[in-house]
């Protein structure tokens, strides 16, 4: 029996004015991936540690057939050279400026995707970034969430988790995004660094990250339960 034709990429995908970062893109699965975007209209970067030449010589590849793709080289396990990664791949215009320190770090994203909420960590300022890239940053009232690391947006109540703090910054979002006010911090005796928060049943729970404990195979690190 005759099999179906097997439609284009294009044809069952649409990505064009889109970026997708594609790490490990040199070889194995990230190579297949990142040439299927391409296919699909995407501007793919193509992100590796230390093997260049395989990512080049993919990205000339896509470009030779007609795509768009950049080779750019980032260690992901450093976070500095993951915020620099994500500038250049996203070409970040705007209010947002690299500053000395560590930059852009927590992330998330409205309900309707169309907007991304994303915290400064060296200056504590609150950005808002469209799909193209464009920034601009939230008006506090001159205040800051510095040390600011994962984000929780639930509505218009943004949680910042402010690692070296051992705080989770309150901060309520007027409509549009424009203006906020960090209304309260939370915390707990059991906080140790914490990087990241989710939100179940009601409560907020907190990961530690411990980073003043050094690092050892019999290290514990813990979930912190933290009441809103």
């Amino acid at each position: 029996m005759e099999q179906p034709p097997v439609p284009a990429v294009a044809a069952l995908l649409d990505f064009t004015g889109k970026v997708v970062l594609i790490t490990g893109a040199g070889g194995g699965i990230g190579y297949g991936i990142a040439t299927r975007f391409a296919e699909a209209g995407a501007r793919v970067v193509v992100h590796y540690h230390t093997s260049a030449a395989p990512a080049e010589a993919l990205a000339q590849l896509i470009t030779a057939g007609g795509g768009q793709a950049t080779a750019l080289q980032a260690d992901i396990t450093n976070a500095q050279e993951v915020t620099h990664l994500i500038a250049q791949a996203v070409a970040l215009t705007g209010d947002f400026q690299l500053a000395p320190g560590f930059n852009l770090n927590g992330i998330d994203a409205t309900p309707n995707g169309k907007t991304l909420v994303t915290v400064q960590s060296g200056t504590g300022k609150l950005f808002t970034v469209t799909p193209a890239g464009v920034t601009t940053e939230i008006d506090l009232g001159g205040q800051t969430v510095q040390n600011g690391d994962g984000i929780l947006l639930q509505g218009r109540t943004l949680y910042v988790v402010r690692n070296q703090n051992n705080q989770i910054a309150v901060v309520q979002l007027k409509k549009g995004l424009e203006r906020g006010e960090v209304q309260r911090h939370l915390t707990d005796a059991d906080l140790d660094v914490p990087t990241t928060i989710v939100f179940r049943n009601q409560f907020l729970f907190a990961v530690n990250a411990r980073f003043t404990t050094p690092a050892t195979p019999s290290t514990k690190y813990q979930v912190v339960k933290v009441h809103r």
